[in-house]
Order: structure tokens, then sequence, then C-alpha cells
């Protein structure tokens, strides 16, 4: 078979096509970005390139910088790119996330409120998510020295906080959460982010579900 050209060039920043190309990578989704930073051709002709990961970009999930074919990907052009091009998901993205967030608000807030229980104490005053007891302050202590443990020994952490602030003009409190990760090694790094995606998935389930009850009871008409 006659060699093929190169249609991209060395340190151009390329963009995964969203035709199903995504489906060869095992952590990488349609519109992940990177650069080419290696260029070649395969014993039958067809272009290849060395992509090298955006790893600051939205869209990436912990896939491996490798060699693939140049096929795979688009060019990101430079009126498509802003100062900050890599770090914040398109506007559709935050739009559905932040409607998906205020559904669950809403359905928070639209739950009957269970019998108030007598007053708890100053020292056995507990932590509570969706109306559960979790942990009194001791436990709560407990457990994140425990966890720190378990992370020292670990090979890779996935940490994932909450800060909660009151606002004075509303009764819905801002939460705000951060992520920190940290992995020893990439099988280590793809595993935990598996189980995060997984919990992920469950939570979108979650928001789903109660999208579809709103719906089918007319209240999201």
């Amino acid at each position: 078979m006659e060699r093929q050209q190169h249609k991209l060039k060395t340190n151009q920043r390329v963009r995964l096509k969203a035709d199903g190309q995504d489906a060869l990578y095992p952590m990488a989704c349609a519109g992940s970005e990177g650069w080419i930073r290696k260029q070649d051709t395969d014993p039958l002709g067809y272009p290849m390139v060395y992509i090298e990961w955006d790893k600051n970009h939205w869209a990436y999930n912990g896939e491996q910088d490798r060699w693939t074919f140049e096929a795979h990907f688009d060019p990101v052009e430079e009126n498509d790119m802003s100062d900050q091009q890599g770090s914040t998901p398109p506007p559709e993205f935050m739009n559905f996330m932040n409607m998906m967030w205020q559904q669950f608000q809403a359905s928070q807030q639209e739950q009957p409120k269970a019998e108030e229980p007598p007053p708890l104490e100053p020292e056995a005053e507990t932590h509570k998510v969706n109306g559960g007891p979790i942990a009194n302050e001791e436990q709560f202590a407990e457990a994140l020295t425990k966890s720190l443990e378990i992370a020292k020994e670990s090979d890779g952490f996935i940490l994932i906080t909450v800060d909660r602030q009151i606002l004075s003009d509303s009764a819905v409190p801002l939460l705000t959460p951060s992520i920190i990760t940290c992995y020893k090694t990439p099988e280590s790094g793809h595993v935990a982010e598996l189980h995060m995606a997984r919990f992920v998935a469950f939570a979108m389930e979650g928001l789903t579900i109660d999208k579809i009850h709103s719906i089918l009871q007319g209240k999201d008409e």
C-alpha cells in the first residue's frame, strides 16, 4: 500500500473525534484534547502520531500518552481556543450539570420533613446527609484519622471534600466540593478513577430517577 501523507503537524493541538473513535481508547472520550509530539507510519502506510493528552483539559480521564492513528483526530483551530482552554468544560456541559444540581436541591426541599427529634447535647451533635445520621464529631475525627492511615499505606487515593457555606439570602446552603488525586502507579490511578466514575454514575442515576418521578407527578410541566 502506498504511504499516506500526514495531514497534521508535530506539536499541533488536536481533538479526539466524536464519531466512534473514542471507543478505541480505554479512558479517553470524544472531545479529549492534546498535542501531536511525534509522527510515523505503520507497516501498511497509515499515518501514526504520538499523542500527548492535555492533563488539565476538562475531558481528560487518565488516558496514557501513546502512539495511535492520526485519522482519529481533528485539529483544534485557534479561534476554538481561549485562555481557559483545557480547564473549563463547554457551556452546554456546565448548563446540564447546573440543571441537575438545581433539580437535586429542589427535590430535597420538596421532601416531607420528618418530626423533629429532641435536641441533642452539643457533644452528641451529628453530621447528617439526606436526614440520616452519619457520625458525631468524635466519630468524624476517628474516621478522618483512619482514612489518613489507609491512604499512607495505599498505592493511590482520591479525596473528595465538601465545604458548607450558609448564605444570608437563601435557605439552601452553598456546598462546594474539592478533589485531590494522587497515584504512585498508572494502574492504581485507573482503578481509583473507575470507582469514582461508578459513584458519579450512581449519583446521576438517582438524579435522573428523581427527575422522571417529578415529570410523572406533573411537577415539572
